[in-house]
């Protein structure tokens, strides 16, 4: 339920994939440039906070919030400790930095699909969604035997209550139901779409920079000048 949608997964679904309908892209492309302008960074108390279509992304919520990693749920500010303990400060500003980025704008991501979706429900979707929280939370109960402590417990070890667990399961479901409606769907591909997708994204995705040169010296011996009449040519080539 928790994980964040990358950015590139959101930007795939905005262009549609990779058809040639000019309309979309264009419609796509200004959704984009309209939402990042909505990101910034303001004043708060104890510090800076992003601000992201009127949602407020604090620090807290980025070094505390939960992902998968490698196989198992573990928060940022657990997954950089052993790092920040084995390095100085540069090094670790180094280290962390692009990891630290995605994580960030994956946050992003999932704050502005569930915008998106949530303007692409309407209004009526709110109740839908309280109800379909509950069942996640009871389901969630179950896996500790429906002893709600027990499950409380282990929310409080994520850094979530209950009340926080189903907020983010609101956003994880309607999320979740506006990617299901942007897939697309099981019809076959054509040979032709295939090679176009593939011309699209070649340059970015499958090259791969040269790691060794090749260089050929052409010596001919017929040519050589300025060499002693009683040597060979061929054995000195």
């Amino acid at each position: 339920m928790h994980r964040y949608v990358s950015v590139s997964l959101l930007v795939f679904l905005l262009i549609a994939g990779c058809g040639d309908d000019s309309k979309r892209l264009k419609e796509s492309e200004l959704e984009r440039a309209a939402v990042m302008q909505k990101i910034e960074l303001a004043e708060a108390a104890g510090g800076l906070v992003l601000m992201v279509g009127g949602d407020t992304l604090t620090s807290d919520e980025i070094i505390n919030s939960q992902a998968l990693v490698d196989g198992k749920v573990i928060s940022p500010k657990d997954q950089f400790k052993p790092i920040a303990l084995a390095l100085d400060l540069e090094s670790f500003k180094k280290r962390v930095r692009d990891p630290l980025e995605q994580i960030v704008m994956d946050h992003i991501s999932n704050i502005v699909l569930y915008q998106y979706a949530k303007r692409q429900a309407g209004k009526n979707v709110d109740e839908g969604l309280k109800q379909a929280a509950e069942s996640e939370y009871r389901r969630f109960t179950l896996g500790f035997g429906g002893d709600q402590a027990k499950a409380d417990e282990a929310l409080k070890e994520r850094g979530l209550d209950r009340k926080s667990y189903m907020e983010q399961a609101k956003r994880d479901l309607l999320i979740r139901s506006y990617v299901t409606t942007k897939l697309p769907d099981n019809k076959a591909i054509t040979h032709r779409e295939l090679l176009d997708c593939y011309e699209q994204m070649k340059d970015q995705d499958f090259a791969r920079p040269a790691r060794i040169r090749f260089r050929l010296i052409d010596i001919q011996p017929a040519k050589l000048t300025g060499i002693d009449p009683n040597q060979d040519p061929q054995q000195l080539a």
